[in-house]
């Protein structure tokens, strides 16, 4: 026989009930019996209940949950909420200028002197948010970082479980701008297949750190050391940061790596194996979702590849992209020096050479895409990095190293950052604007008055103070018996001294009355000559010590195929004697002009062959006949054996009916189609990924008399 036991809380049937208890009128709501609610039946909610009369078993009501408690009101989070109202209220007003609300910040070390905007004179410092999902990111706006602030506050008042806060809006890396800007590889491309062996990854990164890490300086050697260790292993275990650093200096290794020396280390040619890492790159960073990174890793990665860009993509891309990584360094926080953010001394150190690399390859990429430096970005206080070796720095340090006073590896990015400081400081001094201004004397100034003097003085006073910077660097931060590097910086410094002195020599002479066109045309081509002296000279400088590469992204095809036109017409002198050097020079170092199969080449083959030809005539002519150099014999050995063969150069260019050489014209023709004849001495090369693309047919005007006899010897027909 069921029994009934009455609940804890005394509830018994409706029957049971007092007429005149507390309680309500009408009827509570009964629970059903627990042993109803473990079978998951039906109760009858009659106890004893039905089924357990008819299971004899003992009936016990159910307890119900207790009342839950009224949650208090929050004041704080209604005085927060309340507070985010106002700022945002006031963010849309045109007067919001309280003491407590603007900070007056300090002049930008970076501000040009010349360029006193009104804009810029109150520019918060502004300080590093972290948002409610975590990350830290940098806000210069001082309401947005308010309201930032108080929604976080807001968020830990409320107390939102993890899966609130990571929704999934936030943690899909659904970046449609990924794909314009990192390709889209195919997707059964996997990572694994760019990732080197053990042996190979650690071939890969001391080739990195012997041959490219001097001229980059972004990743801390010591703290990555050990992830080498493990990448040894696969990428299993590494953080897909690291990974993506990890394949960045690889690929810049291959960079650094000759043809030969690649397909011994890694059994397949350069552009392969840069295309392989390039790849993985390309999959980490979308994996990633690298365009709302707030990580310094990543953005060390790309500067890395960035660097790779610059032999195998158009200047223009090149710059386009940089710009996109300059703007995710500024959301970073870089542009603003790390001390004023309170930042550590190891952090702040890192952030200032990454942003400082950044600026540099932005100012390379800016000059040869037509706009020059003055679109470089103005509103910043990062100081330059320190003169520190990698062993002086680490990341639990709380106070700052000291510089130190002498060499260190920082010397080639020392130099890289005077000129890209003196860029920044000095906009309007691009060699191009800066002589025709001179040469012209009219049109815009950057100095009141305008008049030729003053733009003198005020062009030389700048230089002078590039030189004395440069200077300093040589007797203080120099020491050619500390290895390679300082060998290369020692004469990096003084070859561009040298040009400095070149340009002031020219700029200071002015034309003389009824020949501005032809002095111009002069400047031009000496101006042109004295590039490829720089050029050559990294070259040679870099025969034995695997900075080649550096050497090839200073390569300038467009400017050396400007002088070797004009040397058809210019064949004597001392400028003319120095380009057929520097001709030679670039033949010996840089093996790919020799494939005339190459429209670019072709082109380029074909004034090299006319001009000496032209050459060897004059001086015979003299009494002092030519040997013929090495180079102009295997050039025109190459022609003959494309020509005996059928094949069809693709740079065949149909030179009939062509007028002579016009020096104005071939000192106009360049720049007019966006290559420049100029460009700031030591800053880099201007690059074009597929020469293929470019329209050469405006130099059928430039390449001399067709009714004259096609020089013998040049190996190409006169339908070439």
């Amino acid at each position: 026989m069921a029994t009934f036991l009455p609940g804890a809380s005394g509830a018994s049937g409706p029957d049971s009930m007092s007429p005149d208890s507390d309680q309500p009128s009408s009827a509570r709501r009964l629970i059903a019996c627990i042993a109803c609610s473990k079978r998951k039946i039906k109760c009858s909610r009659v106890f004893p209940c039905a089924n357990c009369i008819r299971t004899s078993t003992e009936c016990i009501p159910g307890t119900p949950a207790p009342p839950r408690g009224r949650k208090p009101y929050n004041q704080a989070l209604k005085s927060r909420l309340a507070r985010c109202e106002q700022l945002l209220s006031g963010q849309t007003l045109a007067s919001i200028a309280s003491p407590t609300t603007v900070t007056t910040p300090k002049k930008s070390q970076s501000r040009s002197p010349v360029d006193p905007s009104p804009v810029s004179k109150w520019t918060p410092e502004g300080k590093l948010i972290e948002d409610q999902n975590g990350k830290v990111a940098f806000m210069d706006n001082y309401l947005l970082g308010l309201v930032n602030e108080e929604l976080r506050a807001m968020g830990e008042l409320i107390n939102l479980d993890e899966n609130e806060r990571n929704s999934p809006l936030e943690s899909v890396p659904s970046d449609p701008n990924a794909d314009l800007l990192l390709g889209d590889d195919a997707a059964d491309a996997s990572l694994f297949q760019s990732w080197p062996g053990a042996a190979l990854v650690f071939k890969l990164w001391q080739t990195f750190l012997d041959r490219v890490n001097p001229f980059t300086k972004v990743i801390h050697v010591h703290s990555v050391q050990r992830y080498v260790v493990e990448a040894t292993n696969g990428t299993q275990g590494l953080p897909q940061n690291m990974v993506a650093l990890l394949l960045s200096i690889f690929l810049m290794a291959v960079v650094a790596m000759t043809e030969e020396e690649c397909f011994i280390a890694m059994k397949k040619s350069k552009g392969a194996a840069v295309s392989s890492f390039s790849v993985g790159i390309r999959q980490t960073m979308r994996r990633l979702d690298f365009m709302r990174t707030n990580d310094l890793v990543i953005l060390q990665a790309l500067c890395l590849y960035l660097y790779s860009l610059q032999d195998r993509y158009d200047r223009h891309s090149s710059w386009v992209f940089s710009g996109t990584v300059i703007r995710i360094a500024q959301k970073m926080g870089l542009h603003r020096d790390g001390d004023k953010l309170g930042l550590k001394p190891f952090e702040s150190e890192m952030r200032r050479r990454v942003w400082w690399q950044l600026v540099s390859l932005d100012a390379k990429f800016a000059l040869f895409s037509g706009f020059g430096h003055s679109l470089l970005p103005r509103d910043w206080d990062a100081r330059e990095p320190s003169n520190l070796n990698d062993a002086d720095i680490f990341p639990a340090a709380t106070q700052p190293t000291p510089d130190r006073d002498g060499p260190s590896e920082m010397i080639l990015c020392m130099i890289q950052h005077k000129i890209t400081k003196f860029l920044v400081e000095t906009p309007g001094l691009e060699p191009v604007k800066m002589m025709g201004e001179m040469n012209e004397s009219i049109g815009a100034s950057p100095v009141a008055g305008g008049t030729r003097e003053q733009q003198m003085s005020y062009y030389v006073t700048h230089f002078e103070l590039l030189e004395k910077s440069l200077q300093h660097l040589l007797d203080n931060r120099c020491n050619p018996h500390a290895g390679q590097v300082h060998v290369m910086a020692q004469g990096l410094i003084a070859a561009l001294i040298k040009q400095k002195t070149n340009l002031i020599k020219s700029i200071s002479v002015g034309p003389k009355p009824g020949l501005e066109d032809q002095s111009e045309a002069d400047d031009a081509f000496k101006w042109a000559v004295s590039m490829l002296d720089h050029t050559a000279f990294l070259y040679a400088a870099s025969e034995n010590n695997g900075f080649s590469w550096f050497a090839d992204y200073n390569f300038q095809y467009e400017v050396l195929l400007y002088v070797v036109v004009l040397l058809g017409q210019r064949l004597e002198g001392p400028d003319v004697q120095r380009a057929w050097e520097n001709v030679e020079i670039f033949y010996r170092f840089r093996f790919g002009i020799y494939n005339v199969t190459e429209k670019s080449c072709a082109t380029l083959a074909h004034f090299v062959l006319r001009a000496w030809s032209k050459r060897a005539d004059l001086l015979t002519r003299s009494g002092f006949p030519p040997e013929t150099p090495e180079y102009i014999i295997k050039l025109r050995a190459r022609v003959d054996n494309v020509l005996a063969g059928g094949e069809n150069t693709q740079g065949a260019l149909n030179l009939q009916g062509t007028t002579p050489v016009d020096t104005e014209m071939c000192a106009q023709a360049l720049p007019s189609r966006g290559v420049p004849p100029f460009a700031y001495i030591g800053i880099g090369r201007d690059h074009f990924a597929n020469h293929e693309t470019y329209d050469w047919s405006f130099l059928e005007a430039m390449a001399g008399r067709e009714n004259e006899e096609r020089p013998r010897g040049s190996g190409f027909p006169s339908t070439l």
